[in-house]
């Protein structure tokens, strides 16, 4: 029989990458999981259950308040102690079978065993000598799991004994010895785990071993524990059916739900099944009632890219990118050759407030619906969110990034800096890694560099690879909306505020857009950015004359006011002719 795993909780312990020392970390590392079998286990019980099917015997836990317990009898038998330690028994929360009860050492069969004596476990120093005795031979392949790792790192006494030990642990293996230990930290990123062992100072040797070897794609120290997918979420969804009473009335639509919950935003195992059990019993479990919350608009991709105001010929090319990959979805569905690999990375040039960041986070969703990104939401970054000051560090931060990107899209904002002389050899760490990961993940994620036009231009002819990744006909370049669509813009925030516009105000504005429009920089004008401030600017004075007239008609009166001439500001009142 094949033995229960779950995807992400699998794909994340890196067994394969022959290091000593491996570190888990995510929002998944304190979630529930829904295994192949379709049992619910919280993170421990899903490890056992690999650690078990990769061939390791003996699989010991051990955290600040329990220094050394098992989940399974053969692994008790097979400590230090022998045969002759006794159970002594507490319940695992969520966890049945022979992975259900925590096996601990009882105050007899310490006795027995010459264990020192103490409360209802056994000493720290004890728990510490039996993993490092555990960790050292070959004889028993052995797997030991550090649970809540930062909580034990700070206080696990006698902590200068605790570093050495890992400090050891973390040197490498000799001969035949393929024992691993496993530290489950509870944060988000791997920088905050590098961050977190730092500040302990006397972990000098595990932080830098981390450092090293986290931004090591793929055969990293370090593996992120994601949300569910779509696979965990379908046995997720009939478990909570099953276990809950809850009926199905539209099958088809059923069947779509999984997806519907990983394209939605990211949430926990635990927070779905909490959901599913506040239904009650007999409640139709529909897209309607689980995900009232989570759903994304209504309105698709194409839609929402029509209602933007302008940029025709982004919407021209961005319609023909469209077109384009939904035939080739359909050719590789029919399993007609497709040709050779096409990169659909792309490169949005133009000055800012042109609608790079909108079109991108709509590109997102319209390539979700045509089923080539899984979940198409956007990560917008800039050189800052990948850049760290020391060696080891920008790996480390770029590839959470990328992660965190995965089955969507990775926005660059002013990537030319990436490129720039002036940044030092820590941006081309990050290109580097950038140019390996669009690569080795096209099929999961899709890059959107973005920046001034020029300097763009630069930014690819600055590395072969950029040339290779981002072709020609995935340039889109964002021209600066002329005069009609700047003012349509304007009173587009205007309208938002709540303000009604005086007729004479409208051709004051208008006269003002077209001097703003007719004296801009061509090389930097911020479009939507600029009448964003021009809208911001008359709404502050309009306050201004709302307050002064509220004395004489009251407020509530007087922010019914609508909009006057006097109410631009000098500055931009100057410019009309």
């Amino acid at each position: 029989m094949t033995a229960p795993t779950v995807e992400r909780l699998a794909s994340a312990l890196r067994l394969d990458s022959g290091e000593p020392v491996l570190v888990l970390y995510g929002p998944g590392t304190g979630d529930s999981f829904v295994c192949t079998d379709y049992q619910q286990r919280d993170c421990n019980g899903a490890l056992w259950h690999l650690l078990k099917a990769a061939g390791f015997t003996r699989i010991a836990f051990s955290s600040f308040s329990e220094p050394l317990y098992f989940l399974d009898e053969e692994s008790r038998a097979l400590s230090v102690t022998g045969a002759r330690a006794r159970a002594g028994r507490g319940r695992m929360t969520q966890i049945t079978g022979p992975q259900g009860d925590r096996v601990q050492f009882s105050a007899e069969a310490r006795a027995n065993a010459g264990a020192p004596s103490g409360g209802g476990s056994i000493l720290p120093s004890y728990g510490l000598q039996t993993l490092d005795a555990y960790l050292k031979q070959d004889r028993i392949p052995t797997a030991v799991v550090i649970e809540r790792a930062e909580d034990y790192l700070a206080h696990m006494t006698p902590r200068d004994q605790l570093a050495d030990r890992i400090g050891n642990w973390v040197q490498g293996r000799a001969g035949t010895n393929r024992n691993i230990c496993i530290f489950v930290f509870t944060v988000d990123t791997m920088d905050r785990v590098v961050e977190q062992v730092t500040d302990l100072r006397l972990f000098n040797t595990f932080a830098e071993y981390v450092r090293r070897r986290a931004g090591n794609q793929p055969n990293s120290a370090g593996g992120f524990v994601s949300m569910p997918g779509p696979a965990e979420l379908e046995r997720l969804l009939d478990l909570a059916r099953v276990r809950h009473g809850l009926t199905v009335r539209n099958w088809p639509e059923y069947q779509k739900l999984p997806g519907k919950m990983d394209g939605s935003e990211p949430t926990l195992a635990s927070t779905w099944l909490a959901k599913m059990a506040a239904l009650g019993t007999g409640t139709e479990l529909s897209a309607d009632r689980l995900m009232r919350s989570s759903v994304k608009s209504t309105s698709t991709a194409q839609e929402q890219l029509d209602a933007l105001v302008g940029l025709e010929n982004v919407k021209s090319h961005i319609t023909r990118l469209r077109a384009y990959a939904r035939v080739q979805a359909e050719r590789a569905k029919a399993g007609m050759n497709t040709g050779e690999d096409r990169s659909n990375h792309m490169i949005f040039s133009g000055n800012p407030g042109t609608g790079k960041t909108t079109v991108a986070r709509i590109v997102g969703q319209l390539y979700q619906e045509i089923g080539l990104l899984r979940r198409g939401h956007l990560v917008e970054v800039d050189t800052s969110d990948l850049i760290a000051g020391y060696v080891g560090q920008t790996a480390i931060k770029t590839s959470e990034v990328i992660d965190s990107a995965l089955d969507g899209v990775l926005f660059l904002d002013e990537a030319y800096r990436l490129t720039e002389r002036d940044r030092g050899g820590f941006a081309g760490e990050a290109l580097d890694l950038i140019l390996t990961r669009m690569e080795n993940d096209r099929d999961r994620l899709l890059v959107i560099a973005a920046g001034y036009t020029g300097k763009m231009r630069d930014f690819v002819a600055a590395n072969p690879g950029l040339r290779r990744r981002f072709p020609d006909q995935n340039v889109i370049e964002f021209l600066d909306y002329p005069p009609g669509q700047l003012f349509e813009i304007l009173v587009g925030f205007l309208a938002a505020k709540g303000h009604t516009i005086d007729p004479a105000m409208m051709k004051l504005l208008r006269r003002i857009v077209e001097a703003l429009y007719a004296k801009r920089d061509e090389a930097s004008f911020g479009n939507a950015g600029e009448m964003r401030n021009l809208a911001q600017a008359i709404d502050e004075h309009w306050a201004s004359r709302v307050d002064r007239l509220s004395g004489t008609m009251g407020l509530e009166a007087a922010v019914k006011q609508p909009l006057l001439p006097e109410d631009i500001p000098a500055k931009y009142r100057d410019l009309a002719p």
